[in-house]
């Protein structure tokens, strides 16, 4: 898949499934990153005119971000637009993988270790910010 295919699908989506889509995909080390503002801008410009979150929305966004309660496959209680929000981002995180040549590990939970500092970093050369 390239970008135009990638603005393709973005097309196809609801507006809803859109906004859903780029609250997902923000930040994800997954997905491609030499699209991420493309991607971030062609969402927000398809998501125009959709409706707020819904709660069920903020507990899929939130079921995301820890990935092992993310579902394998879309599930009978989610609605259309969660539906193609779930199926675009997991073929974004897909392309991702094979275009940044490697697959990102799962987020850490807020009480999980911390980044490596630049003091325990064996590159002394490397300031701390």
């Amino acid at each position: 898949m390239n970008l135009d295919e990638c603005f393709a699908l973005i097309g196809r989506l609801s507006p809803n499934a859109a906004k859903l889509a780029a609250r997902m995909l923000r930040r994800d080390p997954s997905a491609p990153t030499d699209w991420a503002f493309a991607l971030e801008v062609g969402l927000a410009d398809r998501a125009q005119g959709s409706d707020p979150f819904t709660t069920d929305d903020l507990l899929l966004i939130a079921m995301d971000k820890d990935p092992k309660h993310f579902p394998t496959g879309p599930a009978a209680e989610y609605n259309a637009q969660q539906i193609q929000a779930i199926e675009f981002v997991v073929e974004m995180r897909r392309q991702g993988q094979r275009l940044n040549g490697f697959i990102a590990a799962p987020r850490r939970s807020k009480g999980g270790p911390g980044p490596v500092s630049a003091a325990a970093s064996p590159d002394s050369s490397v300031a701390p910010i």
